[in-house]
Protein backbone atom coordinates (compact mmCIF):
# COMPACT_ATOMS: atom_id res chain seq x y z
CA UNK A 1 0.00 0.00 0.00
CA UNK A 2 2.96 2.19 1.00
CA UNK A 3 4.48 1.26 -2.46
CA UNK A 4 1.33 2.13 -4.31
CA UNK A 5 0.81 5.90 -2.71
CA UNK A 6 4.51 6.77 -3.29
CA UNK A 7 3.74 6.10 -6.85
CA UNK A 8 0.70 8.02 -7.09
CA UNK A 9 2.88 11.16 -5.18
CA UNK A 10 5.39 10.31 -8.01
CA UNK A 11 2.90 10.76 -10.80
CA UNK A 12 0.99 13.72 -9.39
CA UNK A 13 4.40 15.52 -8.75
CA UNK A 14 5.67 14.51 -11.90
CA UNK A 15 2.66 15.92 -13.86
CA UNK A 16 2.41 19.07 -12.01
CA UNK A 17 5.78 20.01 -12.98
CA UNK A 18 4.73 18.44 -16.97
CA UNK A 19 1.68 21.56 -16.38
CA UNK A 20 4.38 24.04 -14.55
CA UNK A 21 6.99 23.87 -17.70
CA UNK A 22 3.76 23.89 -20.06
CA UNK A 23 2.50 26.79 -18.56
CA UNK A 24 5.73 28.83 -18.13
CA UNK A 25 6.47 28.27 -22.00
CA UNK A 26 3.20 29.26 -23.09
CA UNK A 27 3.53 32.53 -20.89
CA UNK A 28 7.04 33.57 -22.63
CA UNK A 29 5.93 32.28 -26.06
CA UNK A 30 3.63 35.35 -25.82
CA UNK A 31 0.14 33.15 -25.47
CA UNK A 32 -2.60 34.47 -23.24
CA UNK A 33 -5.85 33.06 -22.25
CA UNK A 34 -8.76 35.55 -22.56
CA UNK A 35 -11.11 33.43 -20.44
CA UNK A 36 -14.13 35.92 -20.78
CA UNK A 37 -13.96 35.11 -24.62
CA UNK A 38 -12.87 31.63 -24.11
CA UNK A 39 -9.88 32.05 -26.53
CA UNK A 40 -6.45 31.97 -26.49
CA UNK A 41 -4.53 34.37 -27.99
CA UNK A 42 -1.11 35.81 -28.62
CA UNK A 43 0.68 39.14 -27.22
CA UNK A 44 2.46 41.98 -28.53
CA UNK A 45 5.02 44.70 -27.94
CA UNK A 46 5.60 48.11 -27.84
CA UNK A 47 9.05 50.03 -28.30
CA UNK A 48 9.77 53.64 -26.83
CA UNK A 49 12.82 55.69 -27.93
CA UNK A 50 13.09 59.01 -26.99
CA UNK A 51 15.35 62.27 -26.98
CA UNK A 52 16.85 62.86 -24.67
CA UNK A 53 16.33 59.48 -23.04
CA UNK A 54 14.90 58.15 -20.07
CA UNK A 55 11.57 59.94 -20.21
CA UNK A 56 9.32 58.24 -17.70
CA UNK A 57 6.71 55.99 -19.70
CA UNK A 58 2.87 56.22 -18.36
CA UNK A 59 0.86 53.16 -19.23
CA UNK A 60 -3.00 53.14 -19.36
CA UNK A 61 -2.22 55.95 -16.38
CA UNK A 62 0.19 54.26 -14.34
CA UNK A 63 3.73 54.96 -14.30
CA UNK A 64 5.80 52.00 -15.57
CA UNK A 65 8.83 50.46 -13.93
CA UNK A 66 11.42 51.26 -16.56
CA UNK A 67 12.46 54.32 -18.85
CA UNK A 68 13.10 54.93 -22.38
CA UNK A 69 14.26 53.61 -24.68
CA UNK A 70 12.48 50.78 -23.77
CA UNK A 71 10.53 47.51 -25.05
CA UNK A 72 7.23 46.98 -23.22
CA UNK A 73 6.84 42.56 -23.27
CA UNK A 74 3.70 40.84 -23.62
CA UNK A 75 0.62 43.10 -24.11
CA UNK A 76 -2.66 41.74 -24.60
CA UNK A 77 -3.96 43.33 -28.21
CA UNK A 78 -5.56 46.17 -27.70
CA UNK A 79 -5.19 49.79 -27.16
CA UNK A 80 -3.09 51.58 -25.22
CA UNK A 81 -2.75 55.04 -23.72
CA UNK A 82 1.23 55.80 -23.59
CA UNK A 83 2.72 59.05 -22.26
CA UNK A 84 6.09 60.04 -21.83
CA UNK A 85 7.24 62.74 -19.91
CA UNK A 86 10.77 64.21 -18.79
CA UNK A 87 10.84 67.26 -16.24
CA UNK A 88 10.75 70.96 -18.10
CA UNK A 89 10.32 69.31 -21.28
CA UNK A 90 6.62 69.34 -23.53
CA UNK A 91 5.30 65.62 -22.92
CA UNK A 92 4.30 63.17 -25.65
CA UNK A 93 1.00 61.05 -25.67
CA UNK A 94 -0.73 59.05 -28.40
CA UNK A 95 -3.22 56.00 -28.06
CA UNK A 96 -1.41 53.24 -29.82
CA UNK A 97 -2.85 49.52 -31.42
CA UNK A 98 -0.98 46.59 -30.24
CA UNK A 99 -1.47 43.68 -32.84
CA UNK A 100 -0.68 39.94 -31.89
CA UNK A 101 2.78 38.89 -32.39
CA UNK A 102 3.85 42.62 -33.89
CA UNK A 103 5.64 44.96 -32.03
CA UNK A 104 4.58 48.84 -32.39
CA UNK A 105 7.40 50.87 -33.01
CA UNK A 106 7.85 54.68 -31.72
CA UNK A 107 11.47 55.69 -32.45
CA UNK A 108 11.38 59.53 -33.56
CA UNK A 109 9.84 61.20 -30.68
CA UNK A 110 12.02 64.61 -29.56
CA UNK A 111 11.13 66.06 -26.05
CA UNK A 112 11.23 69.61 -26.63
CA UNK A 113 12.06 72.34 -23.75
CA UNK A 114 8.95 73.96 -22.36
CA UNK A 115 10.70 77.04 -20.42
CA UNK A 116 13.26 78.32 -22.59
CA UNK A 117 13.60 82.35 -23.13
CA UNK A 118 15.14 83.53 -26.49
CA UNK A 119 18.71 85.00 -26.50
CA UNK A 120 19.82 87.60 -28.98
CA UNK A 121 22.49 87.38 -31.19
CA UNK A 122 24.69 89.64 -33.15
CA UNK A 123 23.93 88.82 -36.71
CA UNK A 124 22.08 85.83 -39.02
CA UNK A 125 22.46 83.02 -38.30
CA UNK A 126 24.19 81.08 -41.62
CA UNK A 127 23.90 77.19 -41.66
CA UNK A 128 26.52 75.47 -43.15
CA UNK A 129 26.19 72.22 -42.01
CA UNK A 130 23.66 71.26 -44.16
CA UNK A 131 23.07 67.78 -45.78
CA UNK A 132 20.96 68.75 -48.99
CA UNK A 133 17.62 67.51 -49.99
CA UNK A 134 16.00 69.31 -52.49
CA UNK A 135 12.69 69.18 -53.98
CA UNK A 136 12.18 68.12 -57.39
CA UNK A 137 11.31 70.06 -60.36
CA UNK A 138 8.97 67.91 -61.41
CA UNK A 139 7.24 67.58 -57.59
CA UNK A 140 7.57 71.56 -57.46
CA UNK A 141 5.23 71.73 -61.04
CA UNK A 142 2.74 69.69 -59.68
CA UNK A 143 2.35 71.08 -57.00
CA UNK A 144 3.32 74.55 -58.17
CA UNK A 145 0.50 76.77 -55.63
CA UNK A 146 2.73 75.68 -52.94
CA UNK A 147 5.60 76.88 -51.34
CA UNK A 148 8.58 74.89 -50.77
CA UNK A 149 11.41 74.96 -47.82
CA UNK A 150 15.02 75.49 -49.07
CA UNK A 151 15.95 71.81 -47.73
CA UNK A 152 13.96 68.99 -47.48
CA UNK A 153 14.72 65.46 -45.64
CA UNK A 154 15.57 62.34 -46.30
CA UNK A 155 12.50 60.47 -48.08
CA UNK A 156 9.92 63.70 -47.21
CA UNK A 157 9.37 66.22 -48.90
CA UNK A 158 7.15 69.00 -46.90
CA UNK A 159 5.14 71.50 -48.95
CA UNK A 160 2.65 74.33 -47.42
CA UNK A 161 0.07 77.05 -48.32
CA UNK A 162 -1.19 79.76 -46.37
CA UNK A 163 -3.57 77.30 -44.54
CA UNK A 164 -2.14 73.72 -44.94
CA UNK A 165 1.13 72.07 -44.45
CA UNK A 166 1.59 68.41 -46.60
CA UNK A 167 4.15 65.64 -45.81
CA UNK A 168 4.82 63.38 -49.12
CA UNK A 169 6.54 59.86 -48.36
CA UNK A 170 8.76 58.73 -51.30
CA UNK A 171 8.90 55.29 -49.60
CA UNK A 172 5.14 55.36 -49.40
CA UNK A 173 4.52 56.73 -52.20
CA UNK A 174 1.37 58.98 -50.14
CA UNK A 175 0.93 62.11 -48.99
CA UNK A 176 -0.24 63.27 -45.92
CA UNK A 177 -1.82 66.05 -44.31
CA UNK A 178 0.20 67.10 -41.08
CA UNK A 179 -1.69 70.39 -40.14
CA UNK A 180 -4.97 72.83 -41.37
CA UNK A 181 -5.60 75.93 -39.88
CA UNK A 182 -7.61 79.27 -39.91
CA UNK A 183 -4.73 81.47 -39.41
CA UNK A 184 -2.17 82.53 -42.14
CA UNK A 185 0.85 79.88 -41.71
CA UNK A 186 3.92 82.25 -43.02
CA UNK A 187 6.81 79.60 -43.00
CA UNK A 188 7.67 75.93 -42.95
CA UNK A 189 10.84 74.04 -42.75
CA UNK A 190 12.05 70.68 -41.55
CA UNK A 191 13.58 70.04 -38.19
CA UNK A 192 17.01 68.45 -39.01
CA UNK A 193 15.25 65.02 -37.19
CA UNK A 194 12.86 64.72 -40.25
CA UNK A 195 9.99 63.73 -37.87
CA UNK A 196 9.37 67.40 -36.91
CA UNK A 197 8.29 70.61 -38.98
CA UNK A 198 9.19 73.97 -37.59
CA UNK A 199 6.67 77.00 -38.45
CA UNK A 200 5.05 80.49 -38.14
CA UNK A 201 1.65 80.71 -37.80
CA UNK A 202 -0.16 84.08 -36.91
CA UNK A 203 2.11 85.29 -33.69
CA UNK A 204 3.12 81.48 -32.84
CA UNK A 205 6.14 79.84 -33.32
CA UNK A 206 5.16 76.12 -33.07
CA UNK A 207 6.73 72.96 -33.65
CA UNK A 208 4.47 69.80 -35.14
CA UNK A 209 5.22 65.92 -35.15
CA UNK A 210 5.13 64.05 -38.75
CA UNK A 211 3.93 60.95 -37.28
CA UNK A 212 -0.14 60.88 -37.72
CA UNK A 213 -0.83 57.71 -35.78
CA UNK A 214 -3.61 59.02 -33.47
CA UNK A 215 -2.89 62.25 -33.70
CA UNK A 216 -0.34 64.66 -33.93
CA UNK A 217 1.60 66.42 -30.72
CA UNK A 218 1.85 69.89 -31.58
CA UNK A 219 4.28 72.62 -29.32
CA UNK A 220 3.97 76.55 -28.80
CA UNK A 221 6.97 77.54 -28.27
CA UNK A 222 6.86 81.26 -28.71
CA UNK A 223 3.69 83.66 -28.69
CA UNK A 224 5.11 86.41 -30.31
CA UNK A 225 5.87 86.97 -34.08
CA UNK A 226 8.83 85.90 -35.81
CA UNK A 227 10.38 85.74 -39.43
CA UNK A 228 13.38 84.38 -41.34
CA UNK A 229 13.73 80.83 -38.80
CA UNK A 230 15.73 78.34 -39.70
CA UNK A 231 17.22 75.64 -37.30
CA UNK A 232 21.17 74.41 -36.37
CA UNK A 233 22.37 70.99 -37.65
CA UNK A 234 21.78 69.11 -33.96
CA UNK A 235 18.68 70.57 -34.26
CA UNK A 236 19.40 72.40 -30.49
CA UNK A 237 18.39 75.62 -31.44
CA UNK A 238 16.16 78.18 -33.74
CA UNK A 239 17.28 81.48 -35.34
CA UNK A 240 14.79 83.82 -35.86
CA UNK A 241 14.29 87.45 -36.51
CA UNK A 242 11.99 89.62 -34.58
CA UNK A 243 11.87 93.64 -34.55
CA UNK A 244 14.87 93.94 -36.78
CA UNK A 245 16.91 91.81 -34.14
CA UNK A 246 18.33 88.04 -34.50
CA UNK A 247 17.16 85.80 -31.73
CA UNK A 248 18.45 81.92 -30.71
CA UNK A 249 15.81 79.84 -29.20
CA UNK A 250 17.58 76.79 -27.07
CA UNK A 251 14.70 73.64 -27.88
CA UNK A 252 16.76 70.96 -26.66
Amino acid sequence: MLRKNRRIYFWILFATALFIIFAVMFFISGYRINFWDRQISTTGSIFLKTEPKKAEVVLNDKLYKKTTPILINNLAPKKYNIKLDYPDRFNWEKTLDVEPQKTTIIDEVILFKETTEPEQIEKKYEREDIIAYFTPVVFKEQYSDYMFPDFQTKNRIMFYNKHEIWVWDEVEESKSLVVRLGSEIKEAIWHPSGAYIIYTESNHLRIIEVDGTDYRNSYDLLDHGVEDIEVDGDGENIYFKKDSNYWKLNIL
